[in-house]
């Protein structure tokens, strides 16, 4: 997790999928229903937040969804510092298919001829939905972090050894958000980043792992004209795991909503 070198205030998005829960484990779909973090997933949490703090990376903020595994993730990751709980990060909601098996959900789904994200099942929540709120929930942080008001430079730099700057606002400093939250989320935001925002690059984003505890890193400024830029600087990084004698269901994100 690096830090960002530069002149343009820059916020750093770290976006990061729950610990392990019961429903992963047992090969279920979550949605909203409210499973608890796994012996495994905890650790993977608290390992995340150990992390952190070894290596002194500034967190600003710290968002999270309501539900349980990650309200109890990013407990693990703030330490003493406060969780914000924000709706807009829930997971989907999956009306008549909440709680069965996965098999059995992909099955539904390749017959309905859609995609894990767009696939509405009877009494779930909508794509569209799910749009809305994410894409709120990201406008919401950029207009309090990084109005168009401020001061514009040209896009910052990427090193891997720069020492990391905490900010309250001031130009050329950095500010951090983390979101923890869910699968369908994270395909949502890599939608919206890929097809309204060009600050991420992937043909399918199915493709990409999101692990659980696993973190997305994305970096956004403001050019010289005020608009919003941003770039991706990796996906599902697990550094806080390497090492730990854990085995790490990759799942991609879009394809286990959970």
């Amino acid at each position: 997790m690096e830090p960002v070198e530069g002149d343009a205030p820059v916020l750093t998005l770290l976006l990061i999928r729950h610990g392990q829960c019961t429903s992963n484990l047992q090969h279920l779909v979550s949605g909203r229903t409210d499973s608890q973090l796994t012996e495994q997933g905890q650790q993977e949490a608290e390992l995340l937040g150990k992390y952190v703090r070894k290596q002194k990376i500034p967190i600003d903020r710290i968002y999270t969804s309501p539900l349980l595994r990650a309200y109890k993730t990013a407990l693990t990751l703030a330490g003493e510092q406060q969780v914000i709980v924000d709706r807009r990060l829930i997971e989907k909601f999956y009306g008549v298919c909440e709680g069965i098996p996965e098999m059995e959900w992909f099955q539904q789904m390749k017959e309905s001829k859609s995609d894990p994200y767009h696939y509405t099942p009877e009494g779930a929540e909508s794509s569209d939905s799910v749009h809305q709120r994410l894409t709120d929930f990201f406008w919401s942080i950029i207009n309090d972090l990084l109005p168009a008001e401020e001061p514009t430079a040209p896009a910052p730099s990427i090193t891997g050894n720069t020492p990391s700057t905490s900010t309250d606002g001031h130009q050329g400093v950095r500010r951090t958000v983390a979101a923890v939250t869910h699968g369908a989320v994270l395909y949502g935001f890599a939608l919206f980043f890929i097809k309204e925002l060009g600050a991420l690059t992937l043909e399918d984003p199915s493709s990409a792992p999101i692990c659980n505890t696993g973190v997305c890193r994305l970096d956004f400024w403001r050019d010289a004209e005020g608009q919003v830029r941003g770039k991706t600087v990796y996906l599902n990084r697990l550094d806080h795991i390497n090492g730990a004698n854990i085995n790490v269901k990759g799942v991609a994100a879009g394809k286990l909503m959970a």
